[in-house]
Protein backbone atom coordinates (compact mmCIF):
# COMPACT_ATOMS: atom_id res chain seq x y z
CA UNK A 1 0.00 0.00 0.00
CA UNK A 2 1.13 3.38 -0.63
CA UNK A 3 2.51 5.79 1.79
CA UNK A 4 1.36 9.13 0.12
CA UNK A 5 -1.99 9.46 -2.01
CA UNK A 6 -2.38 7.65 -5.31
CA UNK A 7 -0.75 9.24 -7.88
CA UNK A 8 -3.37 8.18 -10.25
CA UNK A 9 -4.98 11.48 -11.27
CA UNK A 10 -2.55 11.89 -13.82
CA UNK A 11 -3.44 13.89 -17.38
CA UNK A 12 -2.20 12.59 -19.96
CA UNK A 13 0.35 15.12 -22.16
CA UNK A 14 -1.18 16.83 -24.98
CA UNK A 15 0.56 16.34 -28.21
CA UNK A 16 2.56 19.36 -29.09
CA UNK A 17 1.55 20.87 -33.08
CA UNK A 18 5.40 21.76 -33.15
CA UNK A 19 6.64 18.58 -32.46
CA UNK A 20 7.63 16.22 -35.61
CA UNK A 21 6.36 13.54 -36.59
CA UNK A 22 6.27 10.21 -33.91
CA UNK A 23 9.41 8.55 -34.10
CA UNK A 24 7.82 4.62 -32.79
CA UNK A 25 11.39 2.87 -33.17
CA UNK A 26 13.20 5.78 -30.99
CA UNK A 27 10.82 5.58 -28.51
CA UNK A 28 10.84 1.55 -28.61
CA UNK A 29 13.98 1.41 -28.39
CA UNK A 30 14.94 4.15 -25.31
CA UNK A 31 11.70 2.44 -23.73
CA UNK A 32 14.02 -1.04 -23.87
CA UNK A 33 17.04 1.02 -22.74
CA UNK A 34 16.10 3.26 -19.94
CA UNK A 35 12.84 1.69 -18.66
CA UNK A 36 13.96 -0.39 -16.26
CA UNK A 37 16.81 1.86 -14.60
CA UNK A 38 13.99 4.36 -14.18
CA UNK A 39 11.19 2.28 -12.59
CA UNK A 40 14.22 1.16 -10.18
CA UNK A 41 14.61 5.08 -9.50
CA UNK A 42 11.17 5.61 -9.38
CA UNK A 43 10.41 1.89 -7.24
CA UNK A 44 13.31 4.03 -4.36
CA UNK A 45 11.27 7.12 -4.67
CA UNK A 46 7.57 6.19 -4.29
CA UNK A 47 7.86 3.02 -2.70
CA UNK A 48 4.76 2.06 -4.56
CA UNK A 49 4.34 -0.53 -7.60
CA UNK A 50 1.25 1.42 -9.01
CA UNK A 51 2.35 4.52 -8.75
CA UNK A 52 5.88 3.61 -9.85
CA UNK A 53 4.12 2.00 -13.13
CA UNK A 54 2.03 5.39 -13.46
CA UNK A 55 4.71 7.72 -13.60
CA UNK A 56 6.76 5.66 -16.12
CA UNK A 57 3.81 5.32 -18.14
CA UNK A 58 3.48 9.34 -18.09
CA UNK A 59 7.38 10.02 -18.56
CA UNK A 60 7.51 7.69 -21.45
CA UNK A 61 3.71 8.90 -23.30
CA UNK A 62 4.93 12.69 -22.62
CA UNK A 63 8.34 12.02 -24.73
CA UNK A 64 6.09 10.46 -27.29
CA UNK A 65 3.67 13.13 -27.91
CA UNK A 66 6.61 15.85 -27.39
CA UNK A 67 8.82 14.24 -30.30
CA UNK A 68 12.22 15.72 -30.02
CA UNK A 69 16.00 14.09 -29.34
CA UNK A 70 16.56 10.97 -28.18
CA UNK A 71 16.49 11.75 -24.78
CA UNK A 72 18.92 10.28 -22.34
CA UNK A 73 17.72 8.30 -18.74
CA UNK A 74 19.02 11.44 -16.73
CA UNK A 75 16.42 13.53 -19.14
CA UNK A 76 13.79 11.03 -18.55
CA UNK A 77 15.02 10.90 -15.00
CA UNK A 78 13.91 14.90 -14.21
CA UNK A 79 10.80 14.31 -16.14
CA UNK A 80 9.43 11.20 -14.00
CA UNK A 81 10.81 13.38 -10.44
CA UNK A 82 9.82 16.50 -11.53
CA UNK A 83 5.95 14.62 -12.39
CA UNK A 84 6.22 12.96 -9.00
CA UNK A 85 6.53 16.10 -6.94
CA UNK A 86 4.18 18.10 -8.98
CA UNK A 87 1.29 15.54 -8.50
CA UNK A 88 2.08 14.76 -5.11
CA UNK A 89 -0.18 16.29 -2.48
CA UNK A 90 1.83 19.44 -0.86
CA UNK A 91 1.78 17.62 2.55
CA UNK A 92 3.46 14.91 0.28
CA UNK A 93 6.04 17.28 -1.66
CA UNK A 94 8.65 17.61 1.16
CA UNK A 95 8.72 13.31 1.67
CA UNK A 96 9.29 13.08 -2.12
CA UNK A 97 12.00 15.55 -2.11
CA UNK A 98 13.42 14.10 0.91
CA UNK A 99 13.71 10.59 -1.38
CA UNK A 100 14.61 11.91 -4.14
CA UNK A 101 18.28 13.72 -2.58
CA UNK A 102 18.13 10.31 -0.90
CA UNK A 103 18.06 8.71 -4.21
CA UNK A 104 20.70 11.37 -5.66
CA UNK A 105 23.54 10.21 -2.90
CA UNK A 106 23.05 6.99 -3.36
CA UNK A 107 23.35 7.45 -7.67
CA UNK A 108 25.78 9.48 -8.27
CA UNK A 109 26.82 8.01 -12.05
CA UNK A 110 23.38 7.06 -12.79
CA UNK A 111 22.62 11.58 -12.41
CA UNK A 112 25.35 12.92 -14.38
CA UNK A 113 23.45 16.28 -16.02
CA UNK A 114 20.47 15.52 -14.10
CA UNK A 115 19.20 18.75 -11.86
CA UNK A 116 17.06 18.18 -8.74
CA UNK A 117 13.49 19.40 -9.70
CA UNK A 118 11.18 22.34 -8.40
CA UNK A 119 7.77 21.78 -8.18
CA UNK A 120 7.59 25.91 -7.75
CA UNK A 121 9.51 25.78 -11.54
CA UNK A 122 6.99 26.71 -14.04
CA UNK A 123 8.51 24.34 -16.41
CA UNK A 124 7.62 21.59 -14.15
CA UNK A 125 4.67 20.25 -15.42
CA UNK A 126 1.29 20.02 -13.09
CA UNK A 127 -0.89 17.27 -12.65
CA UNK A 128 -4.15 17.67 -11.30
Amino acid sequence: MCEHKRLDQFELPVRSTTSGPLDQSMISDVYDTHASALFGSLMQVLRCEDCSNLVLVHTFTSIALNGGSRPRLCQLLSVAFARTIASAEERDQQLLRQRITTWFAQAPTANAGLEMPNASDSSAPRLE
